[in-house]
Formats: C-alpha cells, structure tokens, sequence
C-alpha cells in the first residue's frame, strides 16, 4: 500500500516537532519530518506521512488555513513520483503473431464493410431527398401551368364575351347598312338603265 504525504508550512512564528506532531497524530499520521527555517527567521516546512490517502485527505480538509496555537499553517498533498518495474515485453510467437495480424485484418475488413455501408445509406438518403425535391418541384410547376391555364381561358372568356356584346351591338347598324347599301345599289343599276 502507497503512503501519503502531506506538506505543511508556516511563515510566521515556529513550531517545534512536537507541536505538529499533536496536530497530525490524531488524524492518522505515521510519521512526521521536520524542515525548519534556519535559525532566527520564522516559518518552516514538515512532511507528514499517512497510511491512505483518506486519512490524508482527512487531515488536509481539518488543518489547511487553520491556526494553531497562533500560527496559520498552510497544507497540501505531496505529489507521488512512483517508480513503475520494468514489465517484460510480451511473448510474441509466429502463431500469436498470426492470430494478431488476423484478427486486424478481420477488424479492418469489419470497418470497411461497416463504412461501405453507411455511404450507401448516406447515397440513399441523399438520393431520396433528390427525389422528392424533384417531385415538389414538378408538382410546383403543375400548380403554376394549371394557375396559367386558367388566366388564358379567363382571358380568352373576357374577350369572347367583349366581342359578343360587341357584334350584338353592331349587328342592327351592320344589317342596316347593308340593306341600304344593297338599296343604292339596285338603285344605281336601276337609274343606269
């Protein structure tokens, strides 16, 4: 199991061993070392050793910023160098090798079906959008003829009934006339006799 340790500092005032020993003891500290400033200046520096991390956590969250006896002391967790044994290389034989290479080549032949897939349905789904922008569009322009078709026959409506109301109208003039220019005409032919 791991030991923690904790720093402890001070800048005003002095603490002896004991002193921080009473502090962290209670708390669950195995071990105290003392680095004090030197002689005739204040403040000093203690290492203190726990057994886990939440005995150690314990401490830190009940002592930093705290006074004791008239002296604020500051605490933090040292950071743990850990010294990792060298791991041996993992056996590899041609038979493992073979298995590894296989087992890659599956895994890649897996992902290409995989990604294969997934741009046919991205085709698919682009095909189909294709398609219905297309039929929208087709049905927009069938609104927009059949919406023409309708003007032109309205117009054509417009202007058959004004030439309806309009030979109504001429008709007696037209037929008057006629008679009349059929008239001189008998009559021309009539006095050229």
């Amino acid at each position: 199991m791991a030991q923690i340790n904790l720093n402890v500092s001070w800048t005003t005032g002095r603490l002896t061993y004991f002193q921080v020993r009473k502090v962290f003891l209670p708390l669950g500290a195995i071990e105290v070392n003392m680095l004090n400033a030197p002689a005739g200046q204040d403040g000093g520096r203690a290492t203190v050793k726990f057994k886990s991390l939440q005995d150690a956590d314990k401490a830190l969250q009940s002592t930093n910023g705290k006074d004791f006896e008239g002296i604020t002391i500051n605490v933090d967790l040292q950071q743990q160098q850990t010294v990792q044994s060298p791991q041996k290389a993992p056996v590899s034989t041609p038979k493992k090798k073979e298995e590894q290479q296989q087992q890659k080549k599956q895994k890649d032949e897996q992902e290409r079906k995989r990604i294969e897939s997934e741009q046919r349905r991205l085709k698919e789904q682009e095909q189909e959008q294709e398609n219905l922008r297309i039929k929208k569009e087709q049905d927009n322009l069938k609104i927009e003829a059949e919406k023409e078709r309708k003007r032109i026959e309205s117009e054509q409506q417009q202007r058959l009934n004004q030439l309806n109301e309009k030979i109504a109208t001429e008709t007696p003039k037209s037929q008057l006339g006629h008679r009349l220019a059929g008239m001189l005409s008998v009559s021309d032919i009539l006095l050229k006799q």
